[in-house]
């Protein structure tokens, strides 16, 4: 009896013990660290013992990228349209799959919504466009400068950038008759619907210069992403690092840097050339690289000494 009872006794001190310990472990230890401990614990038991997680099988994967790529280069054609050339290419998905790959494409190529023909009618007119776009400046002593800037969509290059302190239509529209001086080319204004720049004064000069104003949709800046995303870099790589001082200064840095972008500094969309165009040259036995400082060192261009 008293051996049964001790045995009672020890199992219940047991369970006590672990509760506890339990207890002070959850209140210790956050979710987020446990669900992270047990998925390294898994993944450690999957890796020692060979276990391989069974995913989509290879024709699903063969299917996407053709879907991929046929939504990519046919953009009017619709599921039906896209399921039909599948078939005949010897695969046999479903329509509900083709559909739901291409809403799941669709999804990850474009999350703001399906602007896609918006994106074709400016790349059939990339040659012609130029976009525009105000940016403010803070100085460190509190003033807001507005740089105005213009992008030409085909080569990438900046055509014309200016700061000022007050910008008004008038001033606006000085610097797109110098704009278009600068870029023959210059055809189609994008703009997006800032209020200086419309009215009548910005069209009837815009008509004058023989310059069609093509504007984005409210609310859409990714309708005007070259220009937006040129504004970006501006912040990222120059005036995030260097305070302003004043408007002059501004100007300064501001130009040394679109000097630097415009000549030198890669691009994706241009096949990691410079909108001005880079010649790659080739060194001589006793060629160096010679490293040249842009904005105090913020940047580096290199070249080579000597060229074969």
């Amino acid at each position: 009896m008293d051996s049964h009872t001790s045995c009672y006794f020890n199992l219940l001190l047991s369970i006590f013990l672990l509760e506890n310990i339990l207890l002070y472990f959850f209140w210790k230890v956050p979710p987020s660290l446990c669900i992270q401990g047990i998925q390294t614990f898994v993944n450690k038991f999957r890796n020692y013992f060979k276990i391989k997680s069974k995913g989509r099988p290879n024709e699903y994967w063969k299917i996407y990228y053709h879907v991929l790529d046929m939504h990519r280069k046919n953009m009017d054609w619709g599921a039906s349209r896209i399921h039909g050339e599948i078939l005949k290419l010897g695969f046999n998905p479903s329509l509900s799959t083709v559909k739901r790959i291409i809403k799941r494409i669709l999804k990850r190529l474009y999350p703001s919504g399906n602007w896609k023909y918006w994106l074709q009618l400016l790349n059939h007119f990339k040659g012609e466009i130029v976009a525009m776009d105000l940016c403010r400046i803070q100085t460190i002593y509190g003033t807001t400068l507005y740089s105005l800037a213009f992008i030409h969509h085909g080569s990438r290059k900046i055509v014309h950038f200016n700061i000022t302190l007050n910008p008004t239509r008038e001033w606006i529209l000085r610097q797109i008759e110098e704009a278009k001086s600068l870029c023959p080319e210059f055809q189609i204004l994008l703009r997006d619907n800032d209020v200086l720049f419309s009215g009548r004064k910005i069209l009837q000069g815009l008509q004058e210069l023989g310059i069609r104003s093509l504007h984005t949709p409210p609310a859409s800046p990714w309708c005007n992403g070259i220009m937006e995303r040129w504004f970006g870099s501006l912040r990222r790589e120059c005036f995030n690092h260097i305070p302003v001082l004043s408007l002059n200064h501004a100007h300064r840095v501001a130009q040394e840097y679109i000097e630097y972008y415009n000549q030198w500094r890669p691009h994706l969309a241009l096949n990691k050339d410079s909108p001005c165009g880079r010649v790659v040259t080739f060194p001589t036995p006793t060629s160096k690289v010679i490293k040249r400082k842009v904005l105090g060192g913020l940047h580096h261009v290199y070249s080579h000494s000597e060229v074969a």
